[in-house]
């Protein structure tokens, strides 16, 4: 149930408010459905709202100093005892995409992140498809509607997750992070576990993607967000899109993991860029990435995942047991599991360790080698492969990212 202290009004009612209701947080701190405006009588002034609590009655919006910036979409409330608060602040705009700008805010001195639509429809839509995935851990959470004066919805708000996305690990965000196999298994353990929830709710998300998975928790997990486009299985066609589609997604966010690379992007062009109809055409015609430089066992669950005829994809259960069996393998294995480091690029773009042949021929004291999977896995998050000369260093400066929660930004701290 999303935190209901945070939504004052036009919450989740179960079932849907009748027209000429409107969900309200009653004294008891459960959502009820009332009657709203058009019923109080005399009519509330500009500036009220008409509640139903036993007799109809008029209660002021509130009048906050300073006045709220309509435009950034904050709205001030009305308290019972007749003072007024902000509902939120903008804080720090963080991420901007096809479906929205999302921010930094505070709503009742809690932070969290504020998706700004332009479609009231849309919101609604994504807000509703959010109350049905609630009950996973791994799939970020809504913590309500914004709505202006007019009561038209403006965004959502949601479960901050300060961290950034898997895109800014993978391609880099002011320093750079530094993973091996354990944390990609772990990962892709989690997202597994996010398809088998989604499969059952038959929910097809339609856009996964690096950039729709946020860090959560030390980096030790993630946060999948952006249900912009998802839909009901029995909603569209069979050859447009179902789980098996989101599994496809899901091989292609591994292999970024692993090579650190954009997709059929050409870095080394005079002016990369990504042609979608090419590649979409390529991507019909059965062709698919380079899976060499990686370990078979790697090999085979990415071509079990994006596997050209839809029927020989892995399922999500088959994909989380994998990642769950290497998961206990490695954890077994491994001196101890630490975070990503982060450093301020060192090597940029290094390849995981783990995910390529071990560059010890005589395995040292920074390696265990993980039996029936081929991995040399690294006890150390700051082990670090250099390209230049094919050693291995152990670093010994590593950057501390401390998020600031007054100024909401990053602050970076060196540690010897």
């Amino acid at each position: 149930m999303p935190n209901e202290k945070l939504m004052k009004r036009k919450g989740f009612c179960d079932p849907p408010c009748a027209p000429g209701e409107a969900c309200f947080l009653s004294p008891n701190q459960k959502w009820e459905c009332r009657m709203t405006l058009r019923n109080c009588n005399p009519a509330c002034a500009s500036g009220e709202v008409c509640i139903n609590d036993g007799e109809s009655k008029c209660m002021k919006r509130g009048s906050c100093d300073p006045p709220c910036d309509t435009a950034a979409g904050e709205r001030c409330v009305g308290k019972s005892n007749g003072s007024a608060q902000y509902e939120f602040e903008k804080k720090l705009e963080i991420q901007a995409g096809g479906f929205g700008k999302v921010s930094y805010n505070k709503l009742n001195n809690q932070d969290v992140a504020i998706k700004m639509m332009e479609d009231p429809k849309e919101i609604l839509q994504e807000a509703n498809k959010h109350r049905h995935v609630k009950d996973c851990k791994f799939i970020v959470e809504i913590l309500g509607i914004i709505f202006d004066e007019t009561d038209s919805p403006k965004g959502l708000a949601l479960e901050l997750c300060y961290l950034g996305t898997l895109y800014q690990v993978i391609m880099g965000w002011e320093v750079h992070t530094l993973y091996n196999i354990s944390h990609i298994v772990l990962w892709m353990e989690q997202l597994a576990s996010v398809l088998r929830y989604l499969k059952e709710k038959e929910l097809v998300h339609r856009d996964l993607k690096p950039l729709n998975i946020l860090m959560f928790d030390k980096y030790r997990e993630i946060r999948v967000c952006d249900f912009g486009i998802s839909a009901w299985e029995e909603t569209v066609s069979t050859h447009l899109a179902d789980h098996r589609d989101d599994m496809y997604s899901v091989g292609m966010i591994l292999w970024q993991l692993i090579f650190r690379k954009h997709p059929y992007l050409d870095s080394n062009a005079e002016n990369p860029a990504i042609d979608n109809d090419d590649v979409l055409e390529r991507v019909e015609n059965g062709e698919r990435l380079p899976l060499d430089e990686t370990h078979s066992s790697i090999q085979e669950v990415i071509s079990g995942c994006w596997a050209h005829e839809k029927d020989e994809r892995l399922s999500p259960q088959e994909l989380y047991d994998k990642m769950a069996e290497w998961r206990e393998k490695i954890q077994t294995s491994m001196k101890k599991f630490e975070s990503p480091r982060l450093f301020k690029e060192p090597y940029s773009f290094v390849r995981p360790h783990g995910t390529f042949s071990c560059t010890h021929i005589n395995l040292g004291a920074d390696y265990q080698k993980v039996e029936d999977l081929g991995f040399c896995v690294p006890k150390f998050a700051n082990l670090i492969h250099n390209p230049r000369n094919n050693h291995d260093l152990l670093l010994n400066k590593s950057m501390i990212v401390v998020y600031n929660k007054a100024t909401k930004e990053a602050q970076f701290w060196k540690v010897v």
